[in-house]
């Protein structure tokens, strides 16, 4: 069943319900109300006529005829004995003759069930003429009441009708409206799935509502996918870019060695020099590109000394390229929650771009406040040009092909660290001056705990 046949179905249902209740509520009350009214109308005229029976000038009308006079169009008045018996009786019908005589103590007032149907009864007592008590016994027919009654439930019953037949088509206009963003939905992933292409649903006015902010949700997801997808895209005809050439050269080698290899000792060295070379770059690529894949992993927190993991790191670097790298800062020790591991590889990949795009000396200069941690890479390097600045987290981006070729770049490398001082709710920033050098700077959030 479609959800707007449910939609109309549940909505009419739930009105049918209610109105159910309502009327019958109504219904109910009225009944109650309209028999409790006769009932005390047939009470005060129990107590009119005792007072008739009563009165001084009484006994010049016979109580027969007085009886008669006071009787109910469809019921019966009777004077009822200590013992049960009748003394007197005048009914409409022969069915109130049928009723049981009972004598009663004290006043009673009582709907009674008389061919299923009730029945006003009042009963009094009084004395007699006689001197004796007796019981004055009025029972009336409510058939006016329940003509009433069927009146009542005739109208009832139309104006239920007239409210659920245009609350049913109601419904399904509603229904459609409630469901106009859904179906939009859905037909627009219908045409993604069959044209292989993102689309979003045309909003044709603004509104607050949940139905549009839904459908906004919808085309803000959309645009994120598209960007991932265009990102995904780039990256794989990047990737592919990258592996193509090293892959060249060892296939152009490997054919020149088939050829000439054997032969000649100068092209056997050439062609293994060259793909041990190649090999180690697509090697290096690879593990580049696994990073990037593996960036979500969690973090293992420990609290470690920035200054001795930037240090350390440095000390190394200097040992494996001959350069002269220095480092500062402005305390002893900074010490915070961090995953080592990854700050060690951020603090090689960008003490790596120094060392390779700069001759002269590096400087690191470790700095912190009470909020954040602060690293400065600076070098005297070729610097990257205004327009391209930022672009240089982007994968596989390099400003100078040729140059990052000749120095083994691939273009991962800070977007890794990117990702890294992600990871750990940092910001990283650059600042260049072509062929003055960079500065690149990390600010990695610390704990108010921090030890110094």
């Amino acid at each position: 069943m479609k959800l707007q046949t449910r939609i109309q179905l549940l909505s009419t249902a739930l009105l049918v319900a209610l109105l159910l209740l309502t009327n019958s509520a109504v219904y109910l009350f009225f009944k109650q109300m309209t028999l409790n009214n006769e009932l005390h109308r047939t009470s005060q005229q129990a107590s009119t006529m005792m007072a008739a029976l009563n009165a001084e000038n009484a006994t010049q009308v016979s109580p027969e005829h007085m009886i008669r006079g006071y009787l109910p169009a469809e019921g019966m008045i009777r004077i009822i004995d200590q013992r049960g018996k009748t003394k007197l009786a005048a009914a409409t019908d022969a069915r109130f003759r049928r009723y049981e005589n009972h004598f009663y103590q004290g006043e009673l007032e009582q709907m009674i069930d008389i061919n299923n149907q009730l029945h006003a009864f009042v009963t009094v007592p009084m004395i007699w003429r006689d001197g004796t008590i007796v019981n004055l016994q009025i029972i009336q027919a409510n058939d006016t009441v329940y003509q009433t009654l069927n009146l009542l439930k005739v109208i009832l019953v139309l104006a239920s009708l007239l409210i659920v037949i245009p609350t049913f088509f109601a419904a399904k206009l509603l229904s459609r409206l409630i469901l106009n963003p859904i179906v939009a939905m859905i037909h627009t992933m219908k045409r993604i799935q069959q044209s292989n292409h993102f689309q979003k649903i045309e909003l044709k006015h603004e509104s607050k509502d949940e139905l549009h902010q839904m459908a906004r949700t919808f085309n803000t997801m959309i645009d994120q996918l598209q960007e991932n997808f265009d990102k995904q895209q780039q990256f794989v005809s990047d990737a592919s870019h990258e592996l193509k050439t090293p892959l060249t050269v060892i296939e152009s080698y490997v054919q020149l060695l088939k050829r000439w290899g054997k032969e000649k000792e100068d092209v056997l060295d050439e062609s293994i020099e060259a793909i041990h070379s190649e090999s180690l770059r697509m090697k290096e690529l690879t593990r580049q590109m696994l990073l990037l894949a593996r960036g979500e992993e969690k973090l293992v927190m420990k609290r470690e000394d920035l200054v001795e993991l930037c240090r350390s790191t440095a000390h190394k670097l200097e040992k494996a390229y001959g350069r002269k790298i220095t480092v500062e800062s402005d305390l002893p020790q900074t010490i915070f929650n961090m995953d080592a591991s990854k700050i060690k590889q951020l603090v090689i990949i960008l003490l790596d771009n120094a060392l390779k795009y700069s001759q002269k000396e590096i400087k690191v200069h470790v700095r912190r406040d009470k909020q954040t941690a602060c690293i400065d890479f600076e070098d005297r390097g070729i610097g990257i040009p205004e327009k391209e600045q930022e672009k240089v987290f982007h994968r596989f981006f390099r400003v100078d092909k040729a140059r990052s070729r000749e120095t083994g770049g691939s273009g991962l490398g800070l977007a890794i660290a990117r990702q890294i001082v992600a990871a750990h709710h940092g910001e990283i920033k650059l600042k260049s001056i072509e062929h003055m050098g960079t500065v690149v700077t990390v600010v990695l959030p610390i704990s108010l705990e921090v030890s110094q």
